[in-house]
């Protein structure tokens, strides 16, 4: 997964861009896993909100603002059970899985 930290302060809001790339084949299949883990991840504390940027044209990379209230939230969702579960299913989707 790509990450793009906007604002590293602690106590202010972050925006996070992560890039993912799903097989074509299996596109279907990790926009509902995708919802899915966006649906767990707003019921997470400190979670702002989510903008999906679909894939144009001949790309197939999805892009996903995710915002937290602190990094510190960002980094407990990243480290928690939900994250790592609905991680667990997206990846074997992509082309190329975050490392």
């Amino acid at each position: 997964m790509n990450h793009e930290r906007h604002n590293l302060n602690s106590q202010q809001p972050v925006t996070v861009l992560i890039t993912r790339r799903p097989r074509k084949s299996n596109q279907k299949e990790f926009e509902q896993a995708l919802s899915d883990t966006i649906d767990a991840a707003l019921e997470f504390p400190g979670h702002l909100g989510v903008t999906v940027l679909k894939p144009q044209g001949d790309n197939n990379d999805y892009q996903i603002i995710v915002r937290f209230a602190t990094q510190a939230d960002y980094q407990r969702w990243c480290r928690s059970h939900e994250a790592a579960h609905w991680f667990k299913i997206l990846n074997p989707l992509e082309e190329k899985p975050p490392n």
